[in-house]
C-alpha cells in the first residue's frame, strides 16, 4: 500500500516522525497485525506531507487486508486525533479559517469530501444538507467555485449536481500545483527568474 499523510496542521511540527510513528502503531493496533513500512518525509511543497510504503503482509505472512471504509476514513480519524493530542483542539476561529481558505482551492479539500458524503447516488447536493460545524456560506462558496472550474452544475435552487470525476480532477489539479510550486522554489534556489 502506498498513501500520503498530509495533516493540515504538518507546519507546526517540527519533525514529522513522532507523528507518522504514533499513527502507525494506532494503525497496528487498529488492524491487530504488526505492520512493515517506511515513510519519507516532505517539506518541499507549502504542505508538509509524508510518504508511506506499506508492506501488504500481516505478521503471519498472509495478505493484509484493510477495509476499503478504513483507508478512506479511519485513518483520517487517527491522524486527527493524534493531531489534536499533539497540538490541542482547535479554537471555532480555526475551524472558520480552515473552511474560508477551502473555499477556493483547486485541490481535494475536506468541503469537498463533506459535499460527496451528502450528494445522494447521482451526484446531487443540497445547500440544506451542510453539515454540522461548516457554515452555509462556505458550502454555497464552495459549490460556485466548483461550478467554475466545471465540477459542479446548479441544478435548481439550492441543489447542485457534482460531476463524478470532481475528486480524481481535484486530486490532480492539488498534485499539479504541488509540482508548480517545487519548480519554483527550485529556480528561485539556483537564482533563476522565468
Amino acid at each position: 500500500f502506498r498513501f500520503i499523510v498530509s495533516a493540515e496542521d504538518a507546519g507546526e511540527y517540527s519533525d514529522l516522525k513522532p507523528f507518522v510513528r504514533k499513527l502507525m502503531a494506532r494503525m497496528e493496533a487498529d488492524l491487530g497485525t504488526s505492520l512493515d513500512w517506511v515513510a519519507v518525509d516532505h517539506h518541499n511543497t507549502g504542505h508538509p506531507h509524508t510518504h508511506i510504503v506499506l508492506r501488504g503482509r500481516d505478521d503471519l505472512g498472509q495478505d493484509l487486508v484493510i477495509a476499503r471504509d478504513y483507508i478512506a476514513h479511519g485513518m483520517r480519524e487517527r491522524a486527527a486525533e493524534i493531531v489534536t493530542l499533539d497540538l490541542g483542539p482547535r479554537t471555532d476561529l480555526e475551524i472558520e479559517d480552515r473552511f474560508a481558505r477551502q473555499v477556493s482551492q483547486e485541490r481535494l479539500t475536506d468541503l469537498d469530501r463533506a459535499l460527496r458524503r451528502a450528494a445522494t447516488p447521482e451526484g446531487v447536493v443540497s445547500l440544506a444538507d451542510a453539515p454540522h460545524g461548516v457554515a452555509r456560506p462556505h458550502w454555497a462558496g464552495r459549490l460556485q467555485s466548483l461550478s467554475r472550474l466545471g465540477l459542479a452544475e446548479e441544478a435548481a435552487p439550492g441543489k447542485w449536481h457534482l460531476s463524478g470525476d470532481l475528486e480524481s480532477v481535484l486530486r490532480e489539479m492539488g498534485e499539479r500545483a504541488d509540482i508548480i510550486k517545487t519548480m519554483h522554489k527550485d529556480m528561485a534556489a539556483q537564482s533563476l527568474d522565468r
